[in-house]
């Protein structure tokens, strides 16, 4: 019996959870994000990193963060993200987005 099946890119599992799904998405955003850990170790200063981000993921449709940044129609900032917890409000892409805000224009 299949344990797991990926139809229209999303894993279904045959007891009907998110897990695997999650789990798939998870590692490979921090596919993603290996290299922008690796230049944060390097002490990288931060105009590099914004640079380095919004490059390699702020402009790739297929990255699983890719729809977390709506730009505003000026095209200068980006939307915030909607949180109602703490742990969403402090994540990585919550950070990012106000670092990508708060970069002269």
């Amino acid at each position: 019996m299949v344990h797991s099946i990926k139809y229209l890119g999303v894993h279904i599992s045959r007891d009907l959870t998110w897990t695997i799904n999650t789990s798939s998405i998870i590692k490979k955003a921090h596919q993603h994000l290996y290299f922008l850990r690796r230049l944060r170790l390097a002490s990288l200063n931060i105009p590099v990193l914004a640079a380095f981000y919004r490059s390699r993921i702020m402009g790739d449709p297929k990255h699983p963060a890719y729809k977390l940044f709506v730009p505003f129609p000026s095209g200068k900032r980006l939307r915030s993200i909607k949180a109602r917890t703490t742990r969403l409000k402090h994540s990585f892409y919550s950070e990012a987005v106000r670092l990508v805000n708060s970069r002269p224009h």
